[in-house]
């Protein structure tokens, strides 16, 4: 049979598939010698097992990323009179944490939103071992003077006051408590612990707890710092959130302004009972209040017979309850020898004062 000669689209065929080979067999030829050249292409894993790779589909990052470094803040727990320092308060994270026991406010929530905010120059100390409260301006070298104090009451046994160093970060004009009773101008430094007025019974300011409030000056509280209402009311007003609070113990001085005194609720005196002395409102009825000696200018009396002067003197206050229990004689009387003697009779309490003297003539 003869031969066809080839077609022209036939030689072409032919000649692409001479030029595809020639590509293959040079791209053969180039892996050989990249894997004769690989100075690794006879190492093996510790276990002798031949090494392989995996083909990640994750991105890799366009930036070397950076390391993050959790540190931890050791806490000391509070036991007692265990010393305790907190930070300074965040007040973008200023939330209404409950009082010592159990406290919320019962008044709109927080009121930071009037209260000044962080600011120095004020520092808040309290000496637990008087029970004594003294605020201080401190300028910008550190120097620090006294500009009030305060008597208050302390943690009871068993509930101790914590000490160490905090800040004010929680407003209250009332707080509810634990055992149901209610604090006015409560300001919180350290988890549950407040300053606080004495407690009161109900939301309401002739409902105070009168025999709590004549405990102050000394431990009785579950834990805060308790207050009379106008020196509560004073630090609500005066302090900047964030204000330092240095609590501690030290038997040498109660602070530079000495500890005041503190004012007492006649349990009796159903009329007054109810009000802190020291509130301000003026619906106070002590602000009225008031205490009368009262009795003839002139006693006359047998030589040898018995006296006392209190059968002469009446001691009442103005809704008329017998306040002789406040009262003291000074003067004496000899019975038995004739002629004039001066006795007088003063009745206080509080800032309360009447005083009266007698002419007693043994006849």
């Amino acid at each position: 049979m003869n031969k066809q000669p080839k077609t022209k689209k036939e030689k072409i065929i032919i000649t692409a598939g001479i030029i595809a080979g020639a590509v293959i067999l040079a791209a053969l030829i180039a892996v050989g010698v990249l894997a004769l050249n690989n100075p690794n292409r006879h190492k093996v894993a510790d276990d002798s097992t031949p090494t392989t790779e995996s083909i990640s589909t994750t991105t890799r990052p366009t930036t070397k990323p950076t390391t993050q470094t959790t540190t931890t803040e050791e806490t000391t727990t509070t036991e007692e009179t265990t010393t305790t320092e907190a930070a300074p308060p965040d007040d973008d994270n200023n939330d209404n944490n409950e009082d010592n026991n159990g406290g919320e406010d019962n008044n709109g929530g927080n009121n930071e939103d009037d209260h000044p905010k962080p600011e120095p120059g004020y520092l808040i100390e309290v000496n637990l071992s008087y029970c004594c409260v003294t605020v201080y301006e401190v300028d910008e070298n550190g120097d620090k003077t006294p500009i009030r104090a305060m008597c208050c009451s302390k943690g009871r046994e068993g509930e101790e006051t914590v000490t160490g160093t905090f800040y004010l970060e929680r407003f209250h004009e009332w707080c509810y408590m634990e055992d149901g009773s209610y604090g006015r101008y409560a300001i919180g430094f350290y988890g549950g612990y407040m300053f606080h007025s004495v407690c009161y019974y109900s939301q309401d300011i002739s409902d105070i707890e009168y025999n709590e409030y004549n405990k102050l000056g000394g431990p009785a509280s579950l834990g805060c710092i308790r207050l009379c209402v106008a020196d509560a009311k004073w630090l609500y007003y005066a302090m900047p959130y964030g204000a330092q609070v240095d609590i501690f113990y030290d038997d040498s001085s109660p602070g530079p302004l000495g500890k005041p005194g503190h004012y007492y609720i006649p349990p009796e005196v159903a009329e007054i009972r109810g009000w802190d002395p020291t509130d301000p409102d003026d619906g106070n009825p002590w602000n009225s209040y008031a205490i009368t000696v009262s009795g003839e200018d002139t006693i006359n009396i047998e030589a040898g017979s018995s006296f006392s002067i209190w059968d002469y003197v009446s001691v009442k206050d103005n809704y008329g309850n017998d306040m002789s229990d406040y009262a003291e004689s000074y003067g004496d009387v000899d019975v038995n020898t004739p002629g004039e003697y001066s006795v007088s009779v003063d009745a206080s309490l509080n800032w309360i004062y009447d005083e009266k003297t007698f002419t007693v003539v043994v006849n």
